[in-house]
């Protein structure tokens, strides 16, 4: 029995289409269970950059494939999951990520109560409107 060559490279091919339609199939269904109706309470930099950095690490994804996806430069993503772009990290970049990733960023109003900055606000403000009171 002589070796068919075409036979050998018919059956590599049909193997090699069928590792990619089950990484395909992987990726859909991945894509699929991450509902758009996750979100990010923004709350001190930090946490939300480190809550974003983990949503990267469990999504799966590369990171080329998150910065395709979101339109964020491969750079960017990087510094931001090593932990060097926390603080200078573009805003737009944060939300493209988050997207992608299929979460939304939400504002929402802290209670009083949990308000750890009011007394700054307060003693801003109140020297604001000594200012003007002054020129006044």
């Amino acid at each position: 029995m002589a070796f068919n060559y075409e036979e050998y490279e018919a059956k590599i091919r049909a193997r090699i289409e069928a590792r990619e339609r089950k990484r395909k199939d992987e990726y859909n269904k991945r894509a699929a269970t991450t509902a758009h109706n996750k979100k990010i309470v923004v709350g001190r930099t930090k946490t939300m950059m480190n809550q974003l950095v983990k949503m990267i690490r469990e999504s799966g994804l590369s990171q080329t494939k998150i910065s395709q996806m979101s339109g964020v430069c491969t750079a960017t993503l990087t510094r931001i999951v090593r932990g060097r772009n926390h603080d200078s990290a573009p805003f737009s970049a944060v939300v493209g990520i988050c997207r992608a990733l299929g979460y939304r960023v939400v504002f929402e109003e802290i209670p009083l109560e949990e308000d750890e900055f009011i007394n700054d606000r307060y003693i801003k403000a109140t020297k604001i409107l000594d200012k003007k009171a002054e020129t006044e």
